[in-house]
């Protein structure tokens, strides 16, 4: 009884006995009953959605299931929550303040195809988000309209909800060109995670590495809206300082709107590793606006749709620009450069092929559009064949001028121009120097077009 504090809720310390004394290591859920030795607990109260509408309106629930009659009361604290039928609920919000309408409860499951929007009430708690059977659907968070400003999630332990690719959306509401929104810091992993910003908004990562176990999903409203792994001042809140960090996205990187932005890191590097495809939509980009230091390694295809363009009132050139960019192409398959419209523009820096442990996994380069690489130096094989076939390219394609090229035992490099009506070539060596080996250990493969080993007039 000395270790318990009835009137504050407290066990432990500070209490007149030993119980927890000077201990800094206790970390977890608790829970406490009655002395009802039959039903210590009582039973919980489920509510079942019943429609889509507020939280705190009495027809959104019901007791009997999700087409069951209205309840007589909404959910609280000790209830369970169960919002399936394709239902999407939602808590009354202030866009600049917090905590209108804060909800909890018990046990919150969102079935596949509901979903539930909190809005601007961080001050929720729904203590154990779990998977539902039939799949998870998608939690809403909205940030304060103020910038800048940090998203603020509700109490709970989503773990189980992102393991099993529940979706997040975190959203913000203000429009204005160069706002600020930061993922908080110390939440290490999501399920699926779409950002939705409004207008010219920015989203920057957080401030620690990130598993993002499905599908991150990018919406923003032109290729001025940026995602960004770091912005170019510390963090507003802890731990502040920035430091070089890996952001993992086990599915896919669907960049719907928006720009992926590498921006104000300086030496401090970014690495984005992508298990999956790498999608960008007419409106979007990839780029690196003042060099700073980054990486990138995609295991699926890249598939560049965007429209090439440039002004319009955007300042960010829609387009894939990989110069300042190092990109590792990985994984244990054959995969795609490539684009399913539009005239894209993709420019690369210095590229790795890493497929598989042999020349039996493939990158096929087939983009249309334009396609641009440094002179020297700039690509590396080591795993995997580079298949290289694209349709009437506006370009040579330069492999090397007066670097070495090697082309492993375990690697292979294959030239096929299905048709060449604009007399392109491939160019290895392209330079009268001493300087240019090529080392061939693996397979080259000339299938259709034109490869020069050393300059094209000799």
């Amino acid at each position: 009884a000395s270790d318990v504090d009835e009137a504050n809720n407290i066990v432990g310390e500070p209490g007149t006995g030993t119980f927890l004394e000077n201990a800094s290591f206790l970390d977890g859920d608790y829970t406490a009953g009655d002395d009802n030795p039959t039903n210590p607990f009582g039973t919980p109260t489920v509510y079942y959605s019943r429609q889509s509408g507020l939280w705190s309106n009495v027809n959104t629930w019901s007791l009997t299931g999700h087409s069951g009659a209205p309840a007589a009361t909404v959910p609280g604290a000790g209830d369970i929550v169960i919002i399936g039928g394709n239902d999407s609920v939602y808590l009354a919000t202030n866009l600049t303040t917090p905590n209108a309408d804060p909800r909890s409860c018990a046990i919150l499951k969102i079935e596949r195809g509901s979903a539930l929007d909190i809005g601007f009430n961080p001050a929720s708690n729904f203590s154990l988000v779990l998977n539902h059977p039939n799949g998870n659907g998608n939690f809403r968070i909205a940030c304060d309209y103020d910038s800048p400003s940090t998203f603020q999630f509700p109490g709970g332990d989503y773990s189980d909800f992102n393991v099993n690719i529940g979706t997040t959306e975190l959203y913000t509401t203000n429009p204005i060109a160069g706002t600020i929104y930061y993922l908080p810091n110390g939440i290490t992993s999501y399920g699926n995670l779409i950002l939705s910003p409004l207008g010219r908004s920015n989203v920057i990562f957080p401030n620690n590495d990130l598993l993002i176990y499905g599908n991150l999903i990018t919406r923003g409203q032109n290729a001025d809206s940026w995602f960004c792994p770091v912005w170019n001042v510390n963090y507003p809140t802890p731990p502040t300082a920035r430091i070089a960090k890996t952001i993992t996205v086990n599915g896919d990187l669907d960049i719907q709107g928006g720009g992926l932005v590498w921006y104000g890191g300086g030496a401090i590097t970014q690495t984005f590793v992508v298990n999956g495809d790498v999608l960008v939509n007419d409106n979007s980009a990839i780029d690196n606006w003042d060099a700073s230091s980054a990486r990138m390694s995609i295991g699926g295809s890249l598939v560049n749709n965007t429209t090439g363009a440039a002004g319009g009132g955007i300042k960010t050139p829609r387009e894939c620009d990989f110069r300042n960019i190092p990109l590792t192409f990985f994984g244990s398959n054959t995969s795609s450069v490539t684009n399913q419209r539009n005239n894209p523009f993709t420019r690369f820096g210095t590229v790795t092929i890493d497929k598989g442990t042999s020349q039996v996994d493939s990158l096929i380069i087939d983009i249309g559009g334009t396609l641009t690489t440094p002179t020297n130096n700039w690509l590396t094989l080591r795993n995997g064949t580079l298949v290289f076939r694209r349709t009437n390219p506006n370009s040579d394609f330069t492999i090397s001028t007066t670097t070495p090229f090697v082309i492993p035992e375990t690697a292979g490099l294959l030239i096929d121009y299905p048709n060449n009506s604009n007399n392109r070539n491939v160019l290895i060596a392209n330079s009268n120097v001493n300087t240019n080996d090529v080392t061939l250990a693996g397979k080259l493969t000339v299938r259709a077009g034109r490869v020069f080993v050393g300059p094209t007039n000799g």
